[in-house]
């Protein structure tokens, strides 16, 4: 899967919930990945297809990221049935104590 950076119409929905998510693609978002705080949209598919996961989100950890399954279900990227990625954990210990 390659993530654009383009309209994705169910990602609509939740850019107003979280401006610091990766998937909100706002200023605040690009400056917290560009200062390592929160990964890009591309790591987090890669860690979640590395994993055979889902990402959760980082402000409701233990609560899948809706700008995650909005990209799912725009790029048809199965999602249902997988365990849960932490980003909370990851954010504080790295990838290799999430799962």
């Amino acid at each position: 899967m390659v993530v654009k950076y383009t309209t994705y119409d169910n990602l609509e929905k939740c850019t107003s919930m979280c401006e610091g998510c990766p998937f909100a693609m706002t200023e605040v978002s690009e400056n917290a990945q560009n200062l390592g705080c929160l990964p890009s949209i591309y790591s987090i598919f890669e860690l979640m297809k590395k994993h055979n996961s889902n990402w959760s989100c980082h402000e409701k950890d233990g609560k899948l990221c809706s700008g995650y399954i909005a990209i799912c279900r725009d790029e048809k990227v199965p999602f249902k049935n997988k365990p849960m990625f932490r980003s909370a954990t990851w954010l504080q210990t790295g990838e290799e104590l999430v799962l």
